[in-house]
């Protein structure tokens, strides 16, 4: 009596199990076939009554070629019947004499995109009119210092706000007042120059030449001696 094993059964893949089972089939389905070919060319199949027997192993065969033939034509008919109500319209009006007519679509209701399509050019916009330039305006910084007293001595204001800087220009009718007078406006306009926010003023001629600037030490404005002619 056989001793029966306590160890598991080995394990086997069940893709190795697949492919094997696979071939059998394979090696089956020809053996199969081969006994069919050989029993066609012996004429022991099944055939109608009808059938020669001289012709029996062409009967076969032959249903065959018939029936992948017949699938063949039906497939070709059933695609036309698809393909052919996009070219054609099948609706025939009767006149009532059993006359009617096939009306065709036109190409561009079956593919847009092959018409050419031409954008209609859009109208060209009319020119804008060109408008005068805004007439000149007086700086506002001029402005405000012109409207204080001594204002008529300042032609131009320039500010220069990347170092904290005015630079005022000044007529010539600056250098015509007394030193105390025109230390009085200059010191007036440091002050005024502050309060607008710079840090320094600088005083010019109506020439650009320097007439005087902030003191860098301590407070109050250096004046300088007007130039010769002045």
């Amino acid at each position: 009596m056989p001793e029966h094993s306590n160890l598991p059964s080995p394990y086997e893949s069940p893709w190795a199990l697949l492919r094997r089972d696979l071939r059998a089939v394979v090696a089956s389905l020809g053996l199969q076939a081969r006994e069919l070919w050989r029993r066609n060319r012996e004429g022991s199949l099944p055939r109608p009554s009808f059938w020669p027997i001289t012709l029996a192993a062409w009967f076969w065969p032959l249903l065959l070629t018939a029936v992948l033939s017949l699938a063949v034509v039906a497939w070709m008919l059933v695609t036309w019947m698809l393909v052919e109500p996009l070219v054609v319209d099948g609706a025939r009006a009767d006149d009532g004499h059993g006359h009617g007519e096939v009306r065709v679509v036109p190409i561009e209701s079956i593919a847009p995109s092959i018409a050419p399509s031409i954008a209609p050019a859009e109208p060209l916009a009319p020119p804008k009119p060109t408008t005068a330039p805004a007439p000149l305006q007086i700086d506002p910084l001029l402005n405000l210092l012109t409207q204080e007293e001594g204002g008529s001595l300042i032609l131009s204001a320039r500010p220069e706000p990347d170092v904290g800087r005015l630079v005022l220009m000044l007529a010539p009718a600056f250098n015509a007042l007394p030193q105390a007078r025109r230390q009085e406006r200059s010191e007036h306009w440091l002050n005024r120059s502050h309060d607008l926010g710079y840090d320094s003023l600088v005083l010019l001629d109506d020439s650009g030449q320097p007439l005087g600037r902030q003191a860098l030490v301590g407070s109050g404005m250096i004046l300088l001696s007007p130039p010769l002619g002045s």
